[in-house]
């Protein structure tokens, strides 16, 4: 996804709305702790449709795009069927300061929810972990090198039970001033479900944008659903 055009500094204390999934209803800016980012997450937001891989319904396929969501643009995979999961992939957009951020599915059948998580693990860990024989195994059209299954699955374990989980989706990375930011989705329970293996998002009721770092990421901006009554802020 390219950078969006820089824009000057605005008042801390400010409020827009943008389109939630499509039919669904407009979100507010409830939370801003920096201006110039929360405005360019303003303008991606504004025009994309919040959908995530796995994503059904409005969105459309599992290959649903929104921020640049469509794997075969912004995802690396590393691994097919192997470290205990499904699929193993990491953004192309990279953190930094010895951050890495994976994402990990699991399917578990039509009739159940597919396992799909956002973790931020250490960098170095997960390149000694990718380093350990016999390495991801995944063929030159993507498709899985045979191997069983729980290869370096326990070590890999480990490397997600030192790092945090972010969200049970694949939350995108998307570059605001030359740092990398997650976007977070808070779906309408009421229209939210799985269908074939597939997630359901009728409607987003909630975006949160965290920045990455080694520490607890912190919230720069926060959009809830329009009839809510919040103010403004900053720290």
């Amino acid at each position: 996804m390219k950078q969006s055009t820089l824009y000057g500094l605005l008042l801390l204390s400010f409020t827009f709305t943008v389109l939630a999934a499509p039919g669904g209803r407009g979100l507010e800016l409830t939370y801003s702790h920096n201006a110039s980012v929360c405005n360019k997450a303003k303008r991606i937001l504004s025009s994309d449709p919040s959908c995530r891989p796995f994503d059904e319904g409005t969105c459309g396929t599992s290959a649903a795009s929104g921020m640049g969501a469509d794997p075969g643009g912004s995802y690396e995979e590393l691994a097919v069927n192997e470290y205990g999961f499904t699929q193993i992939v990491r953004p192309g957009i990279r953190a930094r300061d010895g951050v890495a951020i994976v994402y990990v599915q699991e399917f578990q059948g039509d009739s159940h929810p597919r396992l799909i998580e956002t973790w931020k693990v250490g960098a170095d860990d997960l390149t000694q972990i990718l380093a350990l024989p016999p390495g991801p195994m995944i063929g030159k059209n993507g498709s899985q090198i045979r191997v069983p299954k729980n290869t370096n699955a326990d070590a890999f374990s480990k490397l997600l039970a030192h790092g945090q989980k972010i969200s049970d989706e694949w939350s995108p990375v998307v570059m605001i001033e030359g740092n990398p930011y997650l976007f977070v989705r808070e779906c309408d329970a009421a229209s939210a479900g799985w269908d074939y293996g597939l997630y359901t998002c009728g409607k987003v009721t909630k975006l949160t944008v965290f920045d990455v770092n080694p520490h607890q990421p912190t919230v720069q901006c926060r959009l809830d659903k329009r009839n809510k009554t919040k103010s403004s802020g900053s720290k």
